[in-house]
């Protein structure tokens, strides 16, 4: 089966009884104690209050983020719209966003079998599209999700994979590019 990011459960290999300093690919699986005590499943991001407070998953967090700094005084504008409507449809199109493009991403990255990896970036793509071609996006006033001057919060759900795409294409090969005829994702991307 495969974890919510995307790693694949593996089989035991017998490797599992030796001391993490045995292991030369330790510092890449480490998880600090600290991390583990606020979040058993060491995911990250996990944040920590002075009381002792938890917030995890990641769309969970920037949105935890953009309150704390609301209510704080900040002057940004807020990643979600104050109508009760937009801001349910930017949350559906984050986690969209999530389910496609983040698992897709991962799928193309760790799996091993070419044709999974295609179906890995065809889900990518088809992801980027249903970014694009949503209803609240189709009326562009701004070059963000829902016409925004600036980012939101699908926006910020998808900048860290489509910054990490061109990964795909230099590891993967052509295949995993792109499309030229992505307009409205290259002038999102550009802004």
């Amino acid at each position: 089966w495969e974890e919510a990011l995307g790693w694949e459960q593996r089989p035991p290999t017998g490797d599992e009884d030796l001391d993490a300093d045995d292991r030369e690919d330790f510092w890449y699986h480490y998880k600090s104690p600290g991390l583990l005590e606020a979040n058993p499943l060491g995911m990250v991001p996990t944040l920590v209050d002075e009381d002792g407070r938890v917030v995890t998953e990641s769309a969970v967090c920037v949105q935890f983020v953009d309150e704390l700094a609301r209510v704080r005084g900040g002057s940004a504008p807020p990643l979600v719209d104050a109508d009760p409507f937009v801001a349910a449809r930017s949350r559906c199109a984050a986690d969209k966003v999530n389910r496609t493009v983040c698992s897709g991403y991962y799928r193309v990255l760790v799996r091993t079998e070419d044709e999974e990896r295609k179906e890995g970036f065809a889900q990518i793509l088809d992801g980027l599209n249903a970014f694009f071609d949503d209803d609240d996006a189709s009326d562009l006033n701004g070059p963000f999700w829902g016409g925004r001057a600036s980012p939101g919060l699908p926006d910020l759900v998808l900048f860290p994979y489509a910054y990490r795409l061109y990964v795909l294409e230099h590891y993967r090969g052509p295949d995993f590019a792109v499309p030229a005829d992505f307009e409205r994702y290259r002038r999102w991307y550009d802004a």
